[in-house]
């Protein structure tokens, strides 16, 4: 069951609740100069989906204090020289943890 809540998305694999932020393209207000921790709470990942400042990647995964994947965008070339600190970019080493499937794709054709 795949189920979308505003910027959540809630996975349930046998009866086992996942809810992953996900960001993109905008840097939300209500994540970084407004953020009310509080209306985050139980988040397990954040899923950054592209064309996203590396210092905002860096900040949001050092408030949240869970694991931050990324892809780049096409907007993300600084990423070769300034990184996201404290973030995994899911092109060079993606390694699950044991028993998890994801499906992530950095190229559209």
């Amino acid at each position: 069951m795949i189920q979308i809540i505003e910027t959540f998305l809630v996975l349930k694999i046998d009866r086992v609740f996942m809810k992953i932020l996900t960001i993109s393209d905008y840097v939300a207000p209500a994540l970084y100069d407004q953020l009310d921790v509080e209306s985050f709470t139980g988040v397990n990942l954040i899923l950054s989906c592209g064309d996203l400042p590396p210092e905002y990647l860096s900040f949001i995964t050092r408030t949240f204090n869970v694991p931050l994947y990324y892809v780049r965008g096409n907007h993300d070339i600084c990423y070769t020289t300034r990184p996201p600190h404290g973030c995994i970019d899911v092109d060079a080493n993606l390694c699950p943890p044991r028993g998890s499937i994801y499906l992530i794709t950095t190229r559209c054709y």
